[in-house]
């Protein structure tokens, strides 16, 4: 029996344990849960982890000996994306000229995805560099009602402008790629999808040294890596990729052989 998510644990970890199958527990999400912290070490036969950050940790009571790191699979057979074309449609949808620069966010509108620090990097790209031409689209699904508090948070800035909330938008790859830049702020991300999305989409990627970022990205190689919870530094690196084009590009195709090899 192979289960995949808290609640599939949940319901049939000890049914399975109770009818003699085996049990290959998927572990997806934080290090710290529960049911992988307490469950786990009794009914699982062999656990899977989708990054050495989720895995469980070493202890008298853990799966850990148990556990197989195997990161999560992406479709790399699918054409390279349209990122002209691309680019073209999300600007003419915003209502933006073609020499403007696109930074992006994509994920679900929670807390710990941090939107909010998403919006401050930005405002301190406008600080630094007021005559850049910026959109700031963020794509997502609101989890959490924060769609008022990002909006209020971009007022405040004075960035109300450049910040577009889109809504959740399938599949992802096209908007992933329309973007020059994609920010990734979330912590404790155990394998973010959309990271490796960009890096097949050929968008250069930002992330926060948390999670699994830091075992989908190397700095200054593939992406850029940033500590956590810091805008200025997500700034920074940001608008040194947006006005040296042929390091962004670099990173880029580097990033995209790296995630079509791994």
């Amino acid at each position: 029996v192979h289960t995949n998510d808290g609640h599939s644990h949940a319901t049939w970890a000890l049914p399975t344990r109770i009818a003699g199958a085996r049990l290959l527990w998927h572990h997806r999400k934080d290090p710290n849960a529960k049911g992988l912290r307490y469950l786990a070490p009794w009914v699982a036969d062999r656990v899977v982890s989708v990054s050495h950050f989720a895995a469980p940790r070493p202890g008298l009571f853990s799966a850990a000996r148990r556990c197989t790191v195997v990161h999560s699979p992406f479709d790399t057979g699918a054409p390279p994306a349209d990122r002209s074309g691309a680019r073209t449609a999300l600007l003419a949808e915003l209502g933006c000229g073609p020499d403007t620069r696109v930074v992006g966010f994509f994920g679900n509108l929670m807390a710990r995805k941090r939107p909010l620090v998403f919006v401050d990097a930005i405002a301190e790209m406008r600080a630094r560099a007021p005559d850049l031409p910026l959109a700031a689209p963020i794509f997502g699904d609101d989890r959490e009602a924060l769609s008022d508090v990002i909006r209020a948070r971009a007022r405040a800035r004075g960035i109300a402008d450049c910040i577009r909330l889109m809504g959740f938008r399938r599949p992802p790859e096209r908007w992933l790629a329309a973007c020059d830049v994609l920010l990734v702020p979330a912590v404790d991300e155990p394998f973010g999808r959309t990271l490796i999305e960009a890096m097949l989409s050929g968008t250069v990627v930002v992330a926060a040294a948390s999670g699994g970022n830091t075992e989908a990205i190397r700095d200054g190689i593939t992406g850029c890596i940033v500590p956590p919870d810091e805008p200025a530094a997500f700034a920074e690196r940001t608008l040194r990729l947006l006005t040296a084009p042929a390091l962004a590009t670099s990173l880029a195709d580097a990033a995209r052989r790296d995630a079509l090899g791994r």
